[in-house]
């Protein structure tokens, strides 16, 4: 399942309604939303996406879950013209190897992309002076 799969049938579950119901709600056919629902379709335009959130008042946090989903689980990567070759190889690498992936590999992989943002997202700590003793001689 994608994310947006995921969502969608949590979001529809929650409210307490059919597949049926929604289509009538929203205006699409049953076996879209299914296809939807079992990622076998991708994700929908932002219209869809828009249209569900009114017609089911999602709050503004909901649909942005949507959106950032359907984003997600976008199947096509694009790659940008001005990258490194590695990236290159690396989205290749990940094509070969993508159903080959434990989760604590996807997982690692995520997190070390990630990591630039997560470090800067930790707060910053003023550097405090160390006191030193001065060095004091007894004297007997």
């Amino acid at each position: 399942m994608s994310p947006f799969s995921h969502l969608l049938q949590a979001i529809r579950a929650s409210r307490g309604i059919c597949q049926s119901e929604l289509s009538d709600l929203i205006g699409y056919e049953q076996t879209y939303i299914s296809s939807l629902e079992t990622g076998r379709k991708g994700p929908p335009p932002q219209a869809f996406i828009d249209r569900l959130a009114k017609v089911l008042n999602l709050s503004a946090d909901e649909h942005a879950q949507l959106v950032e989903a359907a984003d997600a689980s976008n199947r096509k990567v694009i790659i940008e013209k001005e990258v490194p070759l590695d990236v290159y190889w690396l989205f290749s690498d990940l094509r070969k190897h993508q159903l080959d992936l434990s989760p604590f590999q996807v997982r690692m992989i995520r997190e070390f992309i990630l990591l630039k943002e997560t470090l800067a997202a930790q707060p910053e700590y003023p550097v405090q002076k160390i006191r030193r003793r001065k060095n004091r001689e007894v004297h007997m």
